[in-house]
């Protein structure tokens, strides 16, 4: 990991990643960090 982000996520969940995605397609230098070694493909919230 850079220590040039702009914003770091933590909680690789769904909503985590989809923030992700939409802070990097505008610009914004981020992060995610997440304890599970494997992307959950599945929630569990509804």
């Amino acid at each position: 990991m850079s220590s040039m982000e702009d914003l770091i996520i933590i909680g690789g969940g769904p909503v985590g990643f989809i923030n992700a995605l939409g802070l990097a397609q505008a610009g914004v230098r981020v992060s995610v960090i997440e304890a599970e070694p494997h992307i959950i493909l599945e929630s569990d919230g509804s």
